[in-house]
């Protein structure tokens, strides 16, 4: 967007899901990303300036979500493997290649990745003997965060770190006993919390779900969208 207009900038082939400036360069993900610029290409591409090149490999699974974190670049998503190395969702930028971050259940999806309290934070579709959902790494090992995401219907979409605390939106039913919030929670360090009456499909409906989609902070306050 500039001179307030759209303009396209060089052809990728795929679904775009994820743009992120990583240092001086832009950086995209997504699913069935074939080729860029006419280039073979493998779910992530970063623009040289004049058109997008291929920037690792992830084989033929989607990468959803790219984060700068810390000054650490992040991928997480559906892969299960990255620069031919076995990989479950997670993968961190190590000089000129992608390397896996530890090793979760080979079923994990994920949507979302933070880093909070000194941990890396991810959610999505995960398994822990304890619960699921929402899993911490420590630098050594993954392990489940807190109670985790109550119901097998329950699917977190959304991180953000806001005044100190760690928020997880999405799909996420208040079913009793339960998570304490609706499509929303804050996560203090040692229990969530709900937010308000959380996001409700119609004014009062503490049933229906209302996905939560993004949050970004501005200003000073924490928006949510979806």
């Amino acid at each position: 967007y500039t001179a307030g207009q759209w303009d396209t900038l060089g052809v990728i082939n795929g679904v775009v899901m994820t743009v992120v400036q990583y240092r001086d360069t832009l950086l995209v993900g997504g699913h069935q990303v074939l080729s860029c610029s006419g280039e073979p290409c493998s779910q992530v591409a970063f623009w040289d300036g004049a058109s997008w090149r291929p920037y690792g490999d992830f084989g033929a699974y989607s990468v959803r979500k790219l984060r700068v974190l810390d000054g650490e670049l992040y991928a997480v998503g559906g892969f299960n493997e990255v620069e031919g190395q076995p990989a479950t969702g997670v993968a961190k930028r190590v000089g000129n290649s992608w390397q896996p971050v530890g090793q979760l259940n080979l079923t994990s999806s994920i949507q979302d990745v933070a880093k909070y309290d000194g941990k890396l934070i991810v959610i999505g579709n995960l398994e822990f003997p304890t619960g699921r959902d929402i899993a911490q790494w420590d630098g050594n090992e993954w392990s489940l965060l807190g109670p985790g995401i109550i119901s097998l219907i329950s699917s977190p979409i959304c991180l953000a770190v806001y005044q100190g605390d760690l928020y997880v939106a999405g799909n996420i039913p208040m079913i009793p006993p339960g998570n304490p919030g609706q499509n929303i929670m804050r996560w203090d360090g040692e229990q969530f919390h709900a937010l308000g009456q959380g996001v409700q499909w119609w004014l009062g409906d503490t049933h229906s779900t209302a996905t939560v989609l993004t949050m970004v902070e501005h200003d000073g306050k924490l928006f949510v969208g979806g």
